[in-house]
């Protein structure tokens, strides 16, 4: 399911995981940093989800939905550039608990 930028994936009834779109991919340039917020973090819909900066500058997404940060991809924080070329199941940002 897509929401602008964001794919999602449902887990469980209320946990959500969170991802950027092949839209939202195709718009970057090599990826330098992202910037997640804290796991326990809660936010409401419309708050940034994750600043991403490449090439060009700095491109803010926000959360389509409220929720708590239960879990973050680790993985695509140490290698950032990952996120343009990994299959989805590996490109996730957070999982959320819905609210």
């Amino acid at each position: 399911m897509l929401y602008g930028d964001i794919w999602l994936k449902t887990k469980s009834h209320d946990r959500l995981l969170l991802g950027l779109s092949d839209q939202g991919q195709h718009n970057l340039g090599v990826v330098h940093q992202l910037d997640l917020p804290t796991k326990g973090q809660h936010l409401v819909a419309g708050d940034p989800l994750v600043t991403i900066t490449d090439d060009q500058g700095a491109h803010l997404v926000s959360t389509p939905f409220s929720g708590t940060v239960q879990k973050l991809n680790k993985d695509l924080q140490a290698a950032p550039q990952s996120l343009i070329n990994n299959k989805q199941t590996d490109n996730w940002l957070v999982q959320l608990k819905a609210d």
